[in-house]
């Protein structure tokens, strides 16, 4: 598991890494940022839905399409963060 961290504030005691936050941390990039992650969210629960079907999830299944299943998980945990 990973930890979340605002590196605003921990790296304020570091000048250059500072500067470099505020070039790309603004409202506009945040409310950037904040869609295109919002307009991931359907079709991922769509697809998430698709995979916990009952009667879905066999070991046959989850071995053949590993990779699929991996990346839409991964994708949906990216976009709720």
């Amino acid at each position: 598991t990973g930890h979340c961290v605002d590196l605003s504030l921990d790296w304020h005691l570091y000048q250059a890494a500072k500067l470099a936050l505020g070039n790309v941390i603004d409202v506009a990039s945040v409310k950037q940022l904040q869609a295109a992650a919002s307009a991931e969210l359907d079709p991922l629960q769509k697809q998430l839905t698709v995979y916990l079907s009952e009667g879905e999830m066999t070991d046959d299944y989850v071995l053949r399409n590993i990779d699929s299943i991996m990346s839409t998980v991964r994708r949906a945990n990216v976009a709720l963060q």
